[in-house]
């Protein structure tokens, strides 16, 4: 399960880096560009926590 919510985060993350999606599903323009650049690293870091956790506890 670990390793699957790492894939699902890493690839919505790639969406947002490559593809313009943006986390705010509101679809109208209003400033969220900045939220979206920021919001990667994180998403970056969760999809790596959660492949830690897996090692850590899954093996």
């Amino acid at each position: 399960m670990l390793d699957e919510l790492a894939v699902l985060v890493d690839t919505t993350a790639d969406r947002v880096q490559t593809d313009g999606w943006s986390i705010c599903p509101c679809g109208e323009g209003h400033g969220q560009d900045g939220a979206d650049v920021g919001t990667l690293s994180v998403m970056r870091h969760h999809a790596a926590l959660a492949r830690d956790l897996r090692e850590q506890f899954g093996g």
